[in-house]
């Protein structure tokens, strides 16, 4: 009996700390799963294909937007040189 009572205990434990365990959803499909699977934010599946993460994601977006300020900049810079000169 005490054999059955201490596997019981450790089922129960076990899934104690399962239960404890975050859970997180992949910024790509959605999928809820335990954090510990995720890779900034990418589930397993998504990792697999090769999907980006938050900061991968976060590092492109602060691209794009240097790009517009630029390009922005660039026109402005032409409209001047077009009245001025």
């Amino acid at each position: 009996m005490t054999q059955d009572s201490t596997v019981g205990e450790l089922l129960f434990k076990t899934l104690s700390a399962m239960e404890d365990e975050r859970r997180e959803d992949c910024i790509h499909c959605g999928e809820n799963w335990y954090s510990i699977h995720y890779r900034d934010g990418v589930c397993h599946s998504c990792q697999q294909k090769h999907l980006p993460g938050r900061a991968e994601l976060a590092r492109r977006k602060r691209h794009i937007q240097v790009m517009y300020g630029l390009g922005i900049v660039g026109l402005l810079f032409l409209i001047a040189l077009r009245i001025f000169s």
